[in-house]
C-alpha cells in the first residue's frame, strides 16, 4: 500500500480559496463552457510551444491531489481584456 503525500501548502491555499467566497474556482468543465472553447484550446493557451500560447492567460489553481481550476476572478479579467482589445482598446 503506497503512503499518500500532501503538501502542507496546497492544503494551506484550498483552506484560503475556501474561506473567501469572492475566490470562486472554474473547474475545466465549467471554464470550458464559459469560454466556448475546448480543453485542448485552453491547453494550448497554456503550454509556451504552442502556437496558440498566451502568456496573459491565467495559470490553473491545484484544489487538490488530483484537481484544479482557475480565478473566476482571473478569467473574467483575462476575458475583459482580450474583449477590450478586440474592440481596439475602447
Amino acid at each position: 500500500m503506497s503512503k499518500l503525500i500532501i503538501n502542507p501548502t496546497d492544503i494551506e491555499h484550498v483552506q484560503q480559496n475556501a474561506t473567501h467566497p469572492d475566490k470562486d474556482i472554474l473547474r475545466m468543465h465549467i471554464l470550458v463552457q464559459k469560454l466556448g472553447i475546448s480543453k485542448s484550446t485552453i491547453y494550448n493557451f497554456l503550454k509556451p510551444t504552442s502556437k496558440y500560447f498566451d502568456p496573459e492567460f491565467p495559470k490553473p489553481i491545484r484544489i487538490g491531489l488530483r484537481a484544479t481550476g482557475w480565478s473566476k476572478i482571473e478569467i473574467n479579467a483575462w476575458l475583459e481584456k482580450k474583449q477590450n482589445t478586440n474592440m481596439g482598446g475602447r
